[in-house]
């Protein structure tokens, strides 16, 4: 195990499984990594250029949800390293959450994946579905759900 991703949300389950992937870091001298998907999806346009371009609107909640995000992982990694352990690193992504988290444990090497068993509540799962199900089904490395 060399590097742990910690899912989160900001949500209390989420909040105990940074906290655990934490511990486990610590005790098995592995890289942490917090990491905060956001789960949107757009209607792509391309430009000229067949590069893909956003309207006013849909650009403006994406610069809100990205700054939410990375205030999101920095209260999370500040309260971590308070506890004394240093090196965290932060991603924040745009997508599927299960499928960005897969493919973020992809580029790792010797990965594992913590999480929490429930995010912000239940009329969201509904609408992504279960992320630790996806996860369960589909990673090719250890899942560990915190309750």
């Amino acid at each position: 195990m060399h590097v742990i991703l910690a899912a989160t949300d900001g949500s209390p389950s989420a909040d105990r499984a940074v906290d655990f992937a934490s511990a486990l870091a610590n005790a098995f001298r592995a890289k942490l990594i917090l990491v905060n998907v956001m789960p949107i999806e757009f209607r792509v346009t391309f430009d000229a250029n067949f590069k893909p371009t956003l309207d006013a609107e849909e650009l403006r909640i994406v610069e809100s949800l990205e700054s939410n995000s990375q205030t999101l992982l920095a209260q999370a990694k500040k309260r971590i390293e308070a506890n004394g352990l240093p090196g965290i690193d932060t991603v924040s992504r745009l997508g599927d959450p299960a499928e960005t988290l897969l493919a973020i444990a992809a580029e790792q090497k010797d990965p594992v994946i913590v999480l929490g068993k429930h995010g912000h509540g239940r009329f969201a799962e509904l609408l992504l579905g279960n992320m630790p199900h996806k996860l369960a089904l589909h990673a090719t490395c250890p899942v560990i759900v915190v309750p």
